[in-house]
């Protein structure tokens, strides 16, 4: 298994479009002003097992404003994949983001991804459920945060 990074010269890029469609279309719009980076773990098959979609940037408003931040905007792990692609990558990508000046990870896991969940709390992310007891309209969501 590789860890690499994914731009769309790459052989394996109609892969990761399949996997981040909303990302896709965000990055297609000339409004929006992220600077995406696309993490995969691929198998010698060069299929893709894990795969972390960030965007990254300073905080728009508060204490971090000034931060360089990473958003996980996407995380995906191929069902039945090997159970050491998903730490593999994030600790990868945790480097990466490191490299790249980034101060801290945020994003949000579905309830749903109970596996990258637990990934993610294995590695130090404070994780909190977004969604409040009274709240009409529900996300289903965590928020996930590390500091780098």
């Amino acid at each position: 298994m590789k860890v690499i990074n994914i731009s769309e010269n790459h052989k394996i890029w109609p892969q990761v479009q399949k996997l981040f469609p909303d990302v896709m279309k965000w990055r297609a719009d000339k409004t929006d002003k992220g600077d995406y980076h696309f993490i995969c773990a691929v198998d010698s098959g060069a299929r893709i097992n894990a795969a972390m979609a960030m965007d990254i940037g300073p905080m728009a408003i508060g204490p971090l404003k000034n931060n360089r931040i990473a958003f996980i905007e996407g995380l995906a792990f191929r069902v039945g994949h090997d159970t050491k692609s998903g730490p593999t990558l994030i600790k990868n990508t945790l480097r990466y983001l490191k490299a790249k000046g980034c101060k801290h990870v945020r994003g949000q896991i579905g309830y749903n991804q109970k596996g990258a969940l637990q990934v993610m709390q294995k590695l130090g992310f404070a994780t909190v459920p977004i969604d409040n007891p009274g709240e009409r309209c529900k996300t289903n969501q965590y928020l996930v945060v590390k500091s780098l």
